[in-house]
């Protein structure tokens, strides 16, 4: 804890972000810094500039239905960039950017606000509070309230599940989105949420005490209370009563973990920090001269504590987490004939970058709009801006962005510094003036030949392993995630007949995953001495997107056969599973919702062609619309993307990076299919695999009735390898397959397990490396997998179902391991379970009578297990997950002595673990 002493008398009050009284241009930049909108003038209207921040590019040109004149006030972008609205006072107009066009124009709306990451915007609007599709305009719900009270404030959730609604009675209410009733009501004057969405906390003013309450998400079940009088007897001198808190002043952090603590004593002002869930003091902030203090502001910036004081407009600003504090000068200093710069038109209408480091003010010299900014930290004049125009900092406050001779620019914060102290003026950096415009693609007429040795097997059946016949086992890659040390190779297992082999974990087959190699960037090779095979069939439910490449260099034919194998799986699609379909060229259409029905998907894949497409090709565009429908549907643990494209992305608005960081967020796979000889393979992989899906390449038109039905079978039925590297960095992973003398297979996989903090536009998904020649023979053995190592099952439902099974009587002749009986029932209820759980394994027990020796009998319940795993495996549970165990006459459960205690000794019992 620090004790700040300043001794100063002050009078401040200033307004943070309000529009400056001069300036007639206002721009915003998204929150993921990639896009920057600018209000300019055409002819005496207005239109919106829509540029790529890090590339300049100008890549829309946004107008009006009808002519609009009036000044605009804000500009609000989407987090992703998606969406944007312009606020003419209470007038806002909604704009689709991916669609390039208008949806709604809302006159007299107290307030919209949109959704951070959802094609979802809100509207409070005499006193009610509705919900509207972004893309289209249409409503989607009103929200009710239990008890009226008039609403002055709405916003989103930052996963955007929630909306909360303040009220003028000091009340919060909070709906979810999918429901018109409101789900919480709470007293309070603050609710703030915590980015990871697992607590929200509530600033309850209580006559002249507060509390902060904690909940947990999405529950909003209670964690903690914390009152200010509890918090300021334990850490306050002098106690509690010498102690007048203010709870109008007071107020919680960003994200609700702290709460500043306003209060007064004799005329001075302290400020408490504390921490809302533990309680504890953080800092505490005085002014021991302090004789009015109604005059103490203090602003939240993250989760930083900024303190203004003094009528020169001085400030300190205090780093709650890292126990530093700086001063901050806040004011302009102003030349004698600047009067616009005195120091209540700077109260009202300068503008303070986010992190607080930046002042600029917009004036009117003779005539000429004057950009005015300063660096807050440092002792020296402000830098002036002939006919420039303020527009909006990004985020990080690393830029600021003007209209210079209505012209969009680029200031970069840490160059006013520099420019100050070498007397120079700051550099401006334009915008790209040229909109970019979209070029349709040409048909290519012909398929491309695939490379020499170049073959692709696609599914066609599944096997047991047991039933594999002299064909040669190949590997299939699927993809490839690292965590640190921690490396998972996912593969599937086939022959060039088209089966897909199962069943590969079982004790008898761990031999055929023979051995697994490592080579670095130093060319240094070392062999991985125990690694882990893992199957997984996964019948989970599953949302998918099928997103189409329609761009003009596929042709009528070509699409048509593309839809004809999307149709393919649709048809024969399960019951659970749920689809959504999206065409795209440079524009993005999604032709149907997300529905478990096949008829409207296959309505849409009815032989249309290039119908209504035909252009050029955003497949980043396709696929953030993709995973942005995918990630809010809701019930489905597996949601998959399938990308089929052609061509190179040309022409998409958003960000690959983003869209990877999106997908992985939210557990989507997205699995890629490149058409022909011109596609960017390694930009597709580093999609593909950045999000746990397979990348698969084809060359001819007649393989786009399969690919789609392969890949939907490969997704859902894989082996896992698992293993730790020595070192972290880029290498290459040799997996060998061992069939049997003549028959091996191996697999290359490049890759790279540098720190999983790195930066997604920073990933190098398929490094390349210089490798030499691995001989087998340096290493004396081949090295076999270990089993995997199974845990009981703590799940109370799964245990559950599990005990509620009627299991088969199944009984054996006496010294054999033939049936005698099972009753299928029984077996199928096993089945069924096995089938509802898909990462549970099965181990079976065998036991005996004691009616020969005890060797014989405990080879004798194994071979009972087995026999009991064959009635399971013969109807499709996979062999590996099944063990069996022999006990022989160890464990009787009745007499020996009797041919009926017998009966029942010789017996089976099925146990559940978890991996």
């Amino acid at each position: 804890m620090k004790k700040i002493s300043i001794k100063l008398f002050f009078f401040i009050s200033f307004i943070l972000f309000f529009n400056s009284l001069f300036a007639q241009s206002t721009g915003a930049i998204s929150g993921n810094n990639y896009f920057v909108a600018a209000s300019v003038k055409e002819n005496g209207a207005n239109v919106i500039q829509i540029y790529k921040f890090m590339t300049k590019e100008f890549v829309r040109k946004l107008s009006f239905k009808y002519t609009n004149t009036k000044p605009i006030d804000e500009i609000k972008f989407s987090h992703m960039g998606t969406f944007l609205y312009t606020r003419q006072a209470k007038t806002y107009t909604i704009f689709d950017i991916m669609g390039d066009k208008q949806v709604a124009s809302i006159i007299g709306a107290d307030q919209v606000i949109l959704a951070n990451n959802s094609a979802i915007y809100a509207v409070l609007k005499n006193n009610k509070v509705s919900s509207y599709n972004a893309s289209s305009g249409e409503l989607i719900r009103n929200f009710s309230m239990s008890v009226s009270r008039t609403i002055t404030k709405i916003e989103f959730s930052p996963d955007d599940n929630f909306i909360v609604g303040y009220t003028d009675a000091n009340t919060i209410f909070v709906w979810k989105l999918s429901s018109t009733k409101e789900y919480r009501k709470f007293v309070g004057s603050e609710l703030k949420f915590r980015e990871n969405m697992k607590f929200a906390t509530i600033l309850v003013e209580q006559d002249e005490s507060l509390r902060a309450i904690t909940y947990n998400l999405p529950s909003f079940d209670l964690k903690c209370t914390k009152t200010s009088d509890f918090m300021l007897k334990e850490h306050s001198v002098g106690g509690v009563g010498q102690h007048k808190v203010f709870p109008s002043k007071s107020s919680l952090s960003k994200d609700g973990s702290f709460v500043a603590i306003y209060t007064a004593k004799n005329f001075n002002v302290d400020i408490y920090v504390f921490n809302t869930i533990t309680g504890n003091l953080l800092w505490k902030i005085n002014n021991t001269k302090n004789t009015n203090n109604s005059l103490y502001p203090h602003f939240w910036t993250y989760n930083k504590i900024l303190v203004a004081y003094g009528e020169n407009m001085l400030a300190g600003e205090y780093d709650i987490a890292n126990q530093k504090t700086v001063g901050l000068a806040l004011k302009l200093d102003a030349k004698a004939d600047e009067t616009e710069l005195n120091i209540d038109n700077q109260a009202k209408n300068r503008k303070i970058s986010p992190n607080q480091n930046y002042v600029v003010m917009q004036t009117n010299q003779n005539g000429v709009p004057t950009f005015n900014v300063r660096a807050a930290k440092v002792s020296h004049e402000k830098i002036s801006i002939k006919n420039t125009e303020f527009l909006c900092f990004s985020d990080d406050s690393r830029y600021i962005f003007v209209l210079n001779n209505n012209v969009v620019n680029v200031i970069i914060t840490s160059d006013i510094d520099k420019a100050m102290q070498a007397n120079r003026p700051v550099k401006l950096y334009p915008m790209d003036q040229t909109l970019k415009v979209v070029e349709p693609e040409k048909m290519k007429a012909t398929d491309a030949n695939s490379p020499k040795g170049y073959a692709y097997f696609f599914v066609n059946n599944t096997k047991q392993i047991a039933l594999v016949d002299t064909a040669k086992l190949q590997y299939a890659f699927r993809s490839i995630t690292t965590n640190a040390n921690d490396v998972e190779i996912k593969v599937n297992l086939l022959d060039a007949n088209g089966n897909l082999f199962l069943g590969a974990t079982d004790p008898n087959w761990r031999y055929i995953w023979c051995n697994l190699i490592l080579q670095n960037a130093k060319n240094q090779v070392s062999q991985v001495q125990d690694f882990i095979v893992e199957e997984v069939n996964d019948n989970e439910p599953a949302a998918i997107a099928l997103v189409l490449d329609h761009s003009g260099s596929m042709g009528k034919k070509r699409a048509n056969s593309l839809q004809y194998g999307a149709l393919k799986l649709v048809k024969n699609k399960r019951a659970d599973d749920a689809y959504l379909l999206i065409k795209y060229d440079h524009n993005v259409k999604l032709e149907t919702k997300l529905t478990k029905q096949s008829y409207p998907i296959t309505q849409k894949l009815n032989n249309s062609g290039l119908t209504n497409f035909g252009g050029a090709t955003a497949l980043i565009d396709a696929t953030h619309l993709a995973i942005t429908k995918l990630k809010r549907a809701e019930g489905y643990k597996r949601k998959v993307v399938i990308l089929f494209t052609d061509g190179h992305e040309n022409c998409s608005f958003f960000n690959k990076f983003d869209v990877i960081k999106d997908a992985v967020e939210n557990n989507i796979e997205v699995h890629i299919i490149g058409f022909g000889d011109d596609v960017n393979e390694q930009y597709l992989k580093s999609i593909a695999y950045s999000t746990g899906g397979s990348y698969n390449h084809i060359y001819k038109t007649e393989d786009l009735e399969e690919i789609f039905t392969d890949i939907d079978h490969k997704r859902r039925n894989y082996y896992s390898i698992k293993f730790k590297t020595p070192t972290q960095g880029k290498q290459v992973a040799l997996l060998e397959l061992c069939q049997d003398e003549a028959k091996h297979d191996s697999l290359l996989v490049p890759f790279d397990n540098t720190s999983q903090n790195k930066r997604y536009d920073q990933q190098d998904p398929v490094p390349p490396l210089n490798l030499r020649t691995v001989k087998l023979t340096e290493f004396k053995k081949l090295i076999i997998p270990r089993n995997v190592p199974l845990k009981p099952v703590d799940s109370k439902k799964i245990k559950n179902d599990f005990d509620k099974i009627d299991f088969p009587d199944i009984l054996f002749s006496t010294a054999k391991a033939s049936i005698v009986k099972s009753e299928e029932s029984g077996i199928d209820a096993i089945l069924k379970f096995m089938k509802k759980y898909p990462y549970v394994y099965l181990e079976i027990h065998g036991h005996t009578d004691n009616h020969g020796s005890t060797d014989a009998n405990l080879q004798l319940s194994k071979d009972r297990a087995d026999a009991a795993k064959k009635l399971l495996t013969d109807k499709g549970v996979a062999s590996g997950r099944i063990r069996t165990r022999g006990f022989g006459e160890t464990k009787p459960i009745s007499t020996n002595d009797t041919e009926e205690g017998r009966k029942k000794n010789r017996r089976i019992e099925f146990l559940i673990f978890k991996h």
